[in-house]
């Protein structure tokens, strides 16, 4: 959905997707003995600096950190992708700021344990939509 996959003007080099809003990051569910083998690494800088948390604290402490890296490793490498991982918005608990927007729930093949809820377009996307749709229903536009 960041990349914009599912519509119908995709092109790869630019930047049609949608922002994404994920709730309740801290309800993810992994399989077998990620949560004690998985290990994040970052680096201060400094010679000595590098340290490494397991999934199991890292859900504990940031879980949103746990979505965003996934996500990141996903996107394109490179300017493009990162213009498209700011579209990311991940929330460890429900906030006021994600229920202002409109939503849409996404269903996974995964069952309803997965569902991404809180998919929204801003209101000047939509009105763009609006308008180009409008412009090619004219008959002024078939001419052409």
């Amino acid at each position: 959905m960041l990349k914009g996959k599912h519509k119908p003007y995709y092109t790869p080099h630019l930047d049609c997707g949608d922002y994404v809003i994920v709730v309740n990051a801290g309800k993810i569910r992994v399989t077998g003995k990620k949560l004690d083998v998985k290990f994040y690494f970052t680096h201060s800088g400094y010679p000595g600096g590098q340290k490494q948390v397991i999934l199991r604290t890292q859900l504990q402490k940031h879980p949103d950190r746990v979505l965003k890296s996934a996500v990141h490793g996903m996107l394109p490498k490179g300017r493009l992708g990162r213009q498209m991982f700011k579209k990311l918005k991940v929330y460890g608990a429900p906030s006021i700021r994600t229920w202002r927007t409109s939503r849409k729930s996404w269903r996974f093949s995964d069952g309803n344990r997965k569902i991404l809820r809180g998919c929204w377009t801003p209101q000047i996307a939509v009105a763009r939509v609006r308008l180009f749709a409008a412009a090619a229903r004219s008959p002024s536009m078939k001419s052409r």
